[in-house]
């Protein structure tokens, strides 16, 4: 009710922006506040993540054995693939809260139930899903991986200068880290709406060819 600067101000700001990207992705307010908890949730997780991981002595600033004694959430493919298997449950879970379990498997299985065809196309769909987990794992953390190399890179080059040559790309990483939580809670929330969407288009096409049947017979 009333603005507060600080910190709170950049939790309102990013809560208030990704409550946009659900409405113009879900077509509706109400469902924007339903699911923002968790979206938003998603998105500062990995953006504290992805920031954390341009801290002094995390990554390869310091190492034991070759390995990095401290290290972001984000710069490991485990846990980008944890953070893409909770969101995909997530999705999965709202889908079927909206459309109910019959209606959402229908959606993958969407043809004559006699037609082979049909279960074909329903497994690749399936399958396609799968891969959405490891595609959104795979772009995270190749980014800030990345990352994570290029300012090992230039600040190897420059030696005692290292915070002058590796300032310019650690800014830059800023961005990128910010970038990035974005993506991954925007493709999160498309796969959401396409879920949705599809079960509710199937419900208006029902709707549409009774009225016209009726439309006939009167």
């Amino acid at each position: 009710l009333k603005p507060r600067g600080g910190l709170t101000q950049i939790i309102e700001i990013g809560t208030d922006f990704i409550t946009g990207v659900l409405e113009g992705s879900l077509g509706s307010r109400a469902k924007a506040i339903k699911y923002a908890p968790y979206f938003v949730t998603i998105f500062f997780f990995i953006a504290f993540s992805n920031i954390l991981g341009l801290m002094p002595g995390v990554g390869d600033a310091l190492t034991y054995d070759g390995m990095p004694v401290f290290r972001a959430f984000t710069a490991d493919l485990n846990g980008t693939l944890a953070a893409s298997v909770i969101s995909m449950i997530l999705i999965q879970y709202f889908a079927i809260r909206e459309s109910g379990f019959i209606k959402h498997l229908r959606h993958y299985f969407a043809g004559k139930l006699w037609n082979p065809l049909t279960y074909l196309v329903g497994f690749y769909e399936v399958f396609n899903e799968l891969i959405r987990v490891f595609s959104l794992a795979l772009r995270l953390f190749l980014n800030v991986a990345i990352g994570e190399i290029i300012i090992a890179v230039f600040s190897y080059l420059g030696k005692f200068a290292a915070p002058v040559t590796a300032f310019p790309f650690l800014f830059l990483e800023l961005g990128v880290a910010i970038l990035q939580a974005y993506i991954f809670v925007m493709l999160s929330v498309t796969y959401l709406s396409l879920a949705i969407k599809h079960g509710h288009d199937e419900d208006d096409a029902l709707e549409h060819t009774a009225e016209q049947m009726t439309a006939g017979a009167v």
